[in-house]
């Protein structure tokens, strides 16, 4: 069943309604004979032009089982991350099966120096770890100082975290430096975020 009122996708779906995900799969030639025909409408976006075509075109929908959420805000990219940390969302995403192609970023494994906490996190390469790290997502070569905890936290690529520092609910963008003793602690609705290139 499609909806015609569904356009965007709902965040917090109920099992009683069916959610359109805005993907959709066409014909190239149909998709040419839409636009020209419909070239004259106010409109351009093509599921509103697909919308006045339900009743009279062969349109099928497929059910899709597994994992999706909207990303409409901060709080939204920031929860899609952590959910990152849930095994099953995990294998969902990223099957042996169906690889992901991507730009090639070689770095050398991650190091974790003696004393160094790791706990249900993931860590990039590149990455040089001395301190604490808890739930948290850590990018490609980012430093962890001695005495540093991060937690429930987003660091990207090229951070460098200096020694004692206190990080909750943070995302840090990347190339961003914190000197040492620092604290910042966000809120997981409302977590604190920081500008790339950043030195506090």
């Amino acid at each position: 069943e499609i909806d015609n009122n569904s356009r965007f996708l709902d965040i917090t779906p109920s099992l009683e309604k069916n959610v359109f995900i805005v993907m959709l799969v066409i014909n190239r030639l149909y998709l040419l004979q839409l636009l020209e025909y419909f070239s004259n409408l106010e409109s351009n976006d093509i599921i509103d032009v697909i919308k006045l075509n339900l009743k009279k075109d062969l349109i099928n929908a497929y059910e899709y089982k597994g994992y999706v959420r909207g990303i409409y805000s901060t709080k939204d990219f920031f929860d899609a991350n952590m959910d990152l940390l849930n095994d099953k969302v995990n294998t969902t995403l990223f099957r042996n099966d169906l690889p992901i192609s991507t730009k090639t970023q070689d770095e050398v494994p991650c190091f974790y120096k003696p004393g160094s906490k790791i706990k249900n996190s993931i860590v990039a390469s590149g990455c040089v770890i001395e301190g604490s790290v808890e739930n948290s997502i850590i990018f490609r070569s980012v430093k962890v100082k001695k005495g540093a905890v991060i937690k429930n936290s987003i660091i990207m690529q090229h951070s460098v975290i200096e020694e004692n520092v206190k990080l909750e609910n943070v995302i840090f963008d990347k190339y961003v430096t914190i000197s040492k003793n620092k604290i910042i602690k966000g809120d997981a609705e409302s977590p604190v975020v920081v500008d790339k290139w950043t030195l506090i």
